[in-house]
């Protein structure tokens, strides 16, 4: 149902004393925002007193008949006999009415402070709750979507930075926090300024709560002083776990950027999948051509593709990691390299016809039953036998003048692991020094010639 056209009020009901309303006190209701302080209330009571006339009528939920609006004004009405005007609202449940008590007070230019910041907090949390209900939908970005959205449609209402919301989504959920795991009269008197407590310190209370309530609601027992309750919770609070959580769900297509970071600086650049999210801490595991790595929220940007664009994404990361371990040749390499580097959800009709033809050559059949932690074990494996093959072949690249010098026998015993087109490239790269080439060619001979033969015709290819 829309809140805003929900509430039907009645026409005005006159009653000439406040003895006479039957309607229900609620104390969920009365303590749900903030008590006058007592010189409000004097100044209020005093102004009524005055003319003799309470001028705002009273609201009352009609399904219920329960007060929600005006107990101040029905306090002092019932202490001097005074007339009061009744309207009755339909609402479809409480928090329904807690929706509309919050909208009605943020239209009321006295509220200010930490009464203000608890009903920005409270307007956001409905109007994004009543969003996602008439989405139904559980999508997870959907919902962070529409968190983000909301706090910036409220703070352009209210002329303060997005930033200044989000704190007062977190200040109203530990208010309501210390409501159910403490006690109503200590969320009461917080909000009040009984107990005072700046915002910083009962967004800390909150985060409390979550790693131990009963600590928490021990020291609420013991005293109402704010400097004692949060000595006394102290280790738990600094204990408390992290607000920050990994922002993207599971199967969320991101592109890594991580030049900074030593140990991701492999995979800076590359298309990946989040395949796992941390539920402690903001990092996540995220699946590229390469392998598994974590990584954080700072370390990666979102791609925001609708589901069919994002499956596709994420087979084209599988079906290139798949290739990536099937021993691809130098040009699949790079090809593979090129295309994790854009986020891209299909092949172009030329990538397509290559990437086939790769995967018609390669045995992949070895890899198409083999589960992730399989797939990453043998990637491990591989990955070391590649740097071992990238020695190798840096080792003659860069000291081929100085081959004389160099243990050839062992070199050439080392050469028996590389495949024919990285042979084929020392080949090449040989010939380009005729003084060595005949020497070093028939040391390699010697332990490696099917293979060497195999490189040469390659080559000559």
């Amino acid at each position: 149902m829309d809140r805003q056209n929900s509430k039907n009020p009645s026409e005005p009901i006159f009653l000439k004393s406040a003895h006479q309303a039957d309607f229900i006190l609620d104390d969920e209701f009365q303590s749900f925002l903030p008590s006058l302080k007592p010189s409000q209330y004097e100044s209020l009571q005093n102004s009524i007193l005055n003319t003799g006339v309470i001028y705002s009528a009273l609201i009352v939920w009609v399904e219920k008949n329960i007060l929600i609006d005006g107990y101040h004004r029905y306090k002092i009405a019932l202490e001097h006999n005074l007339p009061i005007t009744l309207i009755y609202m339909e609402f479809e449940d409480r928090n329904d009415v807690k929706a509309w008590m919050v909208e009605n007070a943020l239209g009321l230019r006295s509220i200010h402070g930490k009464t203000l910041s608890f009903c920005r907090g409270q307007q956001c949390q409905f109007e994004v709750a009543q969003a996602l209900e008439d989405k139904d939908d559980d999508d997870e970005l959907e919902a962070k979507r529409t968190q983000k959205n909301t706090a910036r449609k409220i703070a352009d209402k209210f002329e303060v930075g997005v930033d200044t919301i989000k704190k007062d989504v977190k200040y109203s959920e530990a208010i309501e926090a210390i409501d159910t795991n403490v006690s109503a009269t200590a969320s009461k008197q917080i909000k009040d300024g009984q107990i005072k407590f700046n915002k910083d310190q009962v967004i800390k209370i909150g985060k409390a709560i979550v790693a131990a309530p009963e600590i928490v609601k021990q020291a609420f027992l013991e005293t109402r002083e704010a400097k004692k309750i949060l000595k006394h919770i102290n280790t738990v609070i600094s204990q408390a776990p992290e607000d920050k959580k990994f922002p993207y769900p599971v199967g969320s297509i991101v592109k890594i950027n991580a030049r900074k970071n030593p140990d991701l600086k492999i995979t800076n650049g590359l298309m990946a999948v989040v395949t796992e999210v941390s539920p402690d801490s903001d990092s996540a595991l995220v699946q590229t051509y390469c392998g598994q790595f974590r990584v954080r929220t700072r370390n990666v940007v979102f791609y925001r593709l609708n589901e069919p664009e994002r499956g596709s994404a994420e087979s084209i990361i599988y079906r290139l990691a798949r290739l990536a371990v099937s021993e691809p040749t130098s040009a699949t390499v790079s090809l593979i390299q090129d295309i994790s580097r854009r986020v891209v959800n299909c092949f172009s009709p030329q990538e397509e016809k290559w990437i086939s033809d790769a995967e018609k050559l390669a045995n992949l059949e070895k890899f198409e039953n083999m589960g992730q932690s399989e797939l990453n074990d043998y990637r491990k494996a591989k990955l070391i036998d590649d740097n071992h093959r990238s020695w190798i072949v840096n080792l003659f690249w860069q000291n081929v003048e100085n081959l004389k010098d160099i243990d050839l026998s062992s070199i050439a015993n080392a050469i028996a692991k590389l495949r024919p087109d990285d042979v084929a490239s020392l080949v090449l790269e040989l010939a380009n020094h005729e003084n060595l080439a005949s020497e070093i060619i028939g040391k390699l001979q010697i332990v490696y010639s099917s293979l060497f033969e195999e490189a040469k015709a390659y080559s000559a290819a």
